[in-house]
């Protein structure tokens, strides 16, 4: 645990230092089940943005995809949709 806390203490400290060159160049993803409000999350939540994703639901996808279609104007039917997220959750 202890390992674990200086490589946090260390990505958090790189982070600060070098926070002018990450904001122009780089997008820092982090997938975590549970989130540790530690030094890092301090750091990037002040530096930058932290967004929480929760996992939708089958209809909840569908919707979305039946969304962005319209919004590009591409007609999509249901058996497509519930066909791609099939495809998408193998």
């Amino acid at each position: 645990m202890q390992e674990n806390s200086e490589i946090v203490n260390k990505i958090s400290t790189y982070i600060e230092e070098n926070i002018e060159t990450i904001n122009e160049t780089v997008t820092i993803v982090f997938v975590e089940q549970e989130v540790d409000k530690n030094e890092l999350y301090k750091t990037i939540e002040k530096l930058g943005k932290v967004c929480n994703f929760e996992e939708l639901k089958p209809m909840q996808i569908g919707n979305r995809i039946k969304a962005i279609c319209n919004a590009y104007k591409v007609t999509i039917d249901d058996c497509n949709i519930k066909y791609l997220i099939e495809c998408i959750r193998l």
